[in-house]
C-alpha cells in the first residue's frame, strides 16, 4: 500500500518522534516537492529532522496542467498532493478530499474542481451543472477509474506504470482527436502524440476551449463531426 503525504501528518508525526510509523504501515511513503518545500523551510517545526527524513521520498506529480488547476483552489503542497493521487491511483488516505467529498455529497467540491479544472472558458447552464454534478456524486469507483487510466497503455513505450501493448498503430477504422487548447486535464502534446501514433487520425484543436468542448464550442465539434462522418460515408 502507498500513500501520498500532505505537510500536516508529517509535521505532527514529527513532533511526536514517530515518523517511523509510516513506514510500518505503508510499503511506500510519497512526499511531493511541493509539499518538500513547506517542510523544509528554515525554522519551521521540526524543519531540519523532517528535511533529513523526506529528502529521498520525493515524487513529482507529472500532470503540471492538473497541478496548475488545482491550485486555483488549493494551496501548493494540496494541489500537487492530489494530482500525485489521481497519477498513482495509490492509498485511500491520499484520496481524502474527493473521497470525503463523495461520502458526505459535498456538491460544492466537485462543482468548484469542475469549474477551474474542465470550464475555463464558457459554463453549463446551471440547471445542467445541477445534473451533472448529482451524477458525479454518484461514482463509486474512484480507485478502479484511475488504476485503469495508468495501466491501459496502448502505445509502444512505458508511461511509467505499464510497458505498452504497441497496438495503437493497428487501429485502421477513421480516427479524429479532439483537443482544447486550455485543457487542463488531457493536454494539447498528450491528444498529438496519440494523433500522431494512429494511422490516418486527424487532430481537431478548439482555441478558446478546455475539457469539454461540449460545452466551449458545441457548435464547431457538431460541424467538424457532421464533416467527418459524411466523408466516412
Amino acid at each position: 500500500m502507498i500513500i501520498v503525504s500532505d505537510a500536516s501528518p508529517v509535521i505532527a508525526l514529527a513532533v511526536c518522534g514517530k515518523l517511523d510509523v509510516l513506514e510500518a504501515l505503508f510499503e511506500k511513503v510519497c512526499i511531493p516537492q511541493a509539499v518538500f518545500d513547506e517542510l523544509a523551510v528554515p525554522g519551521k517545526l521540526q524543519a531540519a529532522e523532517i528535511t533529513a527524513w523526506a529528502k529521498n521520498r520525493i515524487v513529482a506529480a507529472k500532470n503540471t496542467a492538473a497541478v496548475t488547476a488545482l491550485s486555483l483552489s488549493l494551496d501548493p503542497g494540496e494541489s500537487e498532493a492530489l494530482s500525485l493521487y489521481w497519477e498513482m491511483a495509490g492509498d485511500p488516505v491520499s484520496a481524502a478530499p474527493p473521497l470525503a467529498a463523495f461520502a458526505a455529497g459535498n456538491a460544492a467540491f466537485f462543482d468548484n474542481l469542475w469549474d477551474k479544472a474542465i470550464y475555463p472558458h464558457n459554463k453549463p447552464k446551471p440547471e445542467d451543472n445541477k445534473l451533472f454534478i448529482a451524477e458525479t456524486l454518484k461514482q463509486r469507483c474512484l480507485l478502479d477509474v484511475d488504476w485503469a487510466l495508468a495501466n491501459f497503455n496502448m502505445s509502444g513505450a512505458s508511461n511509467g506504470y505499464t510497458p505498452g501493448t504497441g497496438t495503437i498503430g493497428k487501429i485502421s477504422c477513421p480516427v479524429a482527436c479532439t483537443s482544447g487548447v486550455s485543457d487542463y486535464v488531457v493536454p494539447p502534446d498528450t491528444v498529438k502524440t496519440n494523433t500522431d501514433a494512429i494511422p490516418g487520425a486527424r487532430l481537431l484543436v478548439y482555441e478558446n476551449c478546455g475539457h469539454s468542448p461540449l460545452v466551449d464550442c458545441p457548435d464547431r465539434l457538431a460541424a467538424d463531426l457532421l464533416s467527418l462522418m459524411a466523408r466516412a460515408g
